[in-house]
């Protein structure tokens, strides 16, 4: 089976978001595929390695290829901290199936060495949010700012990140997708 098939797959089948973020995998042919649903907290790089160790002694020796996603977000740190782990490990990326990817999670979706979008599924950005404390709010946006450049976020998702209020969400249009190198299935 092609990877894009794998992925299309695994797309349709991943989870709706929950509170916290939850994770399974399943075996499609030689890939195994992670999905990880609902808000991510400030220790999430520890919560999926935690994970990771427990469930991959039902993988047979397979590694992790993808990661589907549906989070509506969460913690920048939390955030930063898997991006990191999916970046190191070259994982393809996607969202689920009439699922979404947004704030805190967009980071994790564009470190993957794959990004994937199905038809019916939304990518998201906007400024940061820090309760009551606008300078950290500002320097999380920054911060932001600064990986999705890194990553090669097109010019026009680094705007939206900035100008984009907390309280809102600029979806990504089929045109961003194709600037960020991210394939629609």
């Amino acid at each position: 089976m092609k990877l894009a098939s794998v992925l299309t797959a695994a797309a349709i089948a991943a989870a709706s978001p929950a509170s916290a973020m939850t994770y399974s995998w399943r075996a499609i042919n030689d890939h195994i595929v992670i999905d990880a649903a609902g808000d991510i907290t400030l220790n999430e790089k520890a919560n999926f390695a935690s994970w990771v160790a427990y469930a991959a002694q039902s993988w047979g020796g397979k590694k992790a290829t993808a990661i589907i996603l549906n989070s509506g977000g969460g913690s920048v740190v939390g955030g930063d901290g898997l991006a990191g782990v999916i970046y190191q490990h070259h994982l393809l990326t996607g969202v689920a199936h009439g699922g979404f990817c947004a704030s805190a999670c967009v980071e994790v979706w564009a470190s993957g060495v794959t990004k994937t979008v199905p038809f019916d599924g939304r990518i998201g950005v906007h400024h940061a949010t820090a309760q009551g404390n606008d300078d950290q709010a500002d320097n999380g946006t920054r911060y932001m700012v600064s990986v999705y450049r890194r990553l090669d976020a097109p010019a026009s998702v680094i705007d939206a990140t900035i100008t984009t209020a907390s309280s809102d969400i600029h979806w990504l249009t089929r045109d961003e997708y194709a600037a960020w190198n991210a394939t629609i299935i």
